[in-house]
């Protein structure tokens, strides 16, 4: 399981539009035919100088956790409660939350890194491509609101990116722009999850300006401790949809190794989050789903009879099929991209960079387009 769960603080604003209200949840008696692609495979051959970076990051920052004495011991307690899917005992124990980054989070963001940087619709919305000067010479004067737009940064917004996994990856690849002599007007990352992770974070903050020189014009980092899986209130806006409706350049939200542990908790709640989340979403913004393709946490039972569906499929029915009874233009969310199984492997070179057990990761992905 990838890291905290993300929840969002209630607010009606956030999660409903007026009609929504009204609506009961999403049934799940008829996802989408399984999909039977192959598992592709990445990450033979050397590491990558941009890899061996990202994981010196997750060690200065890491650093006094991975010197405690009784790490091991609390890396397996951690496995335990995982194993289980007891998630929130994990997640919202501050006492385990580093050890649960030093395990999980280098592999999670070296495959996180890889995945993002084949995107080239994430990196657009990350602002790591496409704002090149494409006039010669003399530059022409654009209206107040044009400069305006121009000096909006990109925003990306991870729920349940607690653990920090998101944060290394997006930070690595943002080191890895400016080596290539590409620039940005800046990214801001705002990070929310249910369990105490602001200190964790703080950590990664600081090892990414200790390692990667990224300073907050170039990576604006901030976690809010919320719940999406609460229910709205009409009296106070939430965090997720207040930050959607901020103004940015442009918006990439993520909810990485999330999914799975939402359903657990709760179906009902976290279709009405699903709900919530397609109303706040601008218009264009990208939603980035990454999940565990483990057959055994990838399963979800629907319907009276109890058949299995796998997640993926189940996801693409609930945000790309329009609403029973609407037309096609009712249609809210645009499948761009998908990976039904893929690994990431670990190349050479970088288990011996560190001290903890890295793992090769299979997982399944969608990239979504509001519309």
């Amino acid at each position: 399981m990838r890291g905290k769960k993300a929840h969002i603080a209630p607010n009606s604003k956030t999660f409903h539009s007026t009609d929504s209200r009204k609506k009961a949840p999403q049934k799940l008696h008829h996802p989408p035919a399984r999909s039977t692609n192959d598992a592709s495979e990445t990450g033979k051959g050397q590491a990558l100088p941009v890899e061996l970076e990202l994981i010196n990051v997750i060690k200065n920052s890491l650093r006094d956790t991975l010197s405690k004495p009784d790490l091991n011991e609390q890396i397996q307690k951690i496995k335990g409660l995982l194993y289980d899917k007891r998630f929130l005992e994990v997640f919202e124990d501050e006492a385990l939350l580093g050890a649960y980054g030093v395990r999980w989070v280098p592999s999670r963001s070296l495959a996180f890194r890889e995945l993002m940087e084949e995107l080239d619709p994430v990196k657009k919305a990350m602002g790591l491509i496409g704002r090149a000067n494409k006039g010669k010479g003399k530059q022409i004067a654009g209206s107040d609101e044009e400069d305006a737009e121009k000096a909006l940064r990109a925003r990306v917004v991870c729920i349940g990116g607690g653990a920090g996994s998101e944060l290394i990856a997006i930070a690595a690849m943002i080191r890895d722009a400016q080596s290539s002599g590409r620039s940005s007007n800046g990214l801001i990352c705002n990070v929310l999850d249910i369990g105490p992770f602001g200190a964790l974070i703080n950590s990664f903050e600081a090892g990414i300006q200790e390692s990667l020189s990224l300073d907050s014009a170039a990576l604006d980092i901030h976690f809010t401790r919320c719940d999406v899986l609460a229910t709205p209130s009409a009296l106070e806006p939430s965090p997720l949809t207040s930050l959607l409706h901020q103004p940015a350049a442009s918006t990439l939200i993520t909810l990485l190794f999330t999914l799975t542990e939402l359903f657990v908790q709760s179906r009902t709640q976290t279709i009405l989050f699903l709900r919530h989340l397609t109303d706040a979403a601008p218009l264009g913004s990208l939603f980035l789903v990454i999940d565990s393709a483990n057959e055994g946490a990838n399963a979800l039972e629907v319907g009276a009879e109890g058949r299995k569906w796998n997640l993926a499929s189940v996801l693409d029915g609930l945000l790309t099929r329009p609403p029973v009874g609407a037309g096609e233009d009712e249609q809210k969310w645009k499948c761009l991209d998908k990976r039904d199984s893929r690994w990431y492997r670990m190349r050479e070179g970088l288990q011996e960079e560190y001290p903890v057990k890295l793992e090769n990761t299979r997982y399944w992905m969608r990239l979504y387009k509001r519309v």
